[in-house]
């Protein structure tokens, strides 16, 4: 199973400096890849190059195992 190039950043979203969510990874360029709700609230997830195409493949593979279609 071939995983499909990721566009980045997501949403034509610009680069900042910044703390990358996944990895943690701080003062790295990061942009915005959407937003979570945790404890009730919703905040912007920020992920830095290569946990945004990490993140992109782990999706990938759950919509392949759980998809309906053969």
């Amino acid at each position: 199973m071939t995983v499909p190039a990721v566009s980045w950043p997501p949403h034509g979203q610009p680069w900042h400096p910044g703390l990358c969510w996944r990895c943690e990874a701080d003062g790295v360029p990061v942009a915005w890849a959407g937003d979570i709700a945790a404890h009730g609230g919703h905040v912007a997830l920020w992920l830095c190059d290569p946990c945004y195409r990490r993140w992109g493949e782990l999706a990938w593979r759950h919509l392949q195992a759980h998809s309906r279609n053969p």
